[in-house]
């Protein structure tokens, strides 16, 4: 008896079946959406002067809704000569993320942003996203 209950579960396993399929998909994808990084920056005599003009660039980023972020900085910028240093001013960074459907819509927010006094404007390469 104990060799049939052996032999049923031997027997099981040498007629046991197995299928597998393999199935690649390739599709191309159309972007609807773009992503480009603005950087802002300013160097003034004021950190005052700075952070006014970055809250208006902040303004008009959540004005434009595509912008994200906001975060800036502002540090002091010293020259040293014959070992003395001299403060020369402020310099401070401003970076978005925008993401965006129609260029228009960021070619509005960089004209805005170009209005104010002082800032220098760089920008990243557009890149599609999904």
């Amino acid at each position: 008896m104990k060799i049939l209950i052996t032999l049923a579960l031997f027997l099981n396993f040498l007629f046991s079946l197995e299928i597998t399929k393999n199935v690649t998909l390739n599709e191309t994808m159309q972007s609807e959406f773009y992503k480009i990084y603005i950087n802002l920056t300013q160097d003034a005599k004021s950190k005052n002067d700075i952070e006014i003009n970055f809250e208006k660039a902040i303004e008009y980023a959540k004005d434009s809704e595509v912008c994200k972020g906001g975060k800036y900085n502002i540090y002091p910028r010293y020259s040293y000569h014959n070992g003395k240093r001299k403060f020369l001013g402020y310099n401070g960074s401003l970076a978005f993320n925008c993401t965006f459907k129609d260029e228009k819509i960021i070619e509005e927010f960089l004209s805005d942003i170009e209005k104010i006094d002082d800032l220098k404007i760089s920008q990243g390469q557009m890149q599609p996203t999904l």
